[in-house]
């Protein structure tokens, strides 16, 4: 029987699967990480789960950079919205990408 979840059916099998995963064990293959996220919070902060999972990372050898910016939960709206800071952060990380 499928699972509803935010409105979407997911056999259960594949939910299971999904909850089990941690960000902390899925390792990036590439050696230099540019990791950004968002916050409604008013000051720009990784979320801990985040901060685990990036060292955890830099423990497995990968040079992590971190960044947080403050804007819109777009991600759980209907409309579609841009994040301004996050789209300035991520020209930041390219522009200094080597």
């Amino acid at each position: 029987m499928p699972l509803e979840i935010a409105g979407y059916n997911l056999n259960p099998r594949l939910a299971a699967e999904i909850d089990a995963l941690r960000l902390a064990d899925l390792v990036p293959a590439v050696k230099h990480v540019h990791f950004l996220e968002v916050t409604g919070l008013p000051e720009p902060k990784l979320s801990p789960a985040s901060q685990r999972a990036l060292d955890a990372w830099r423990l497995k050898g990968r040079d992590v950079r971190a960044t947080a910016v403050v804007g819109e939960t777009f991600w759980s709206t209907i409309e579609v919205t841009e994040c301004e800071a996050l789209l300035a952060a991520t020209d930041n990380s390219l522009k200094g990408a080597s």
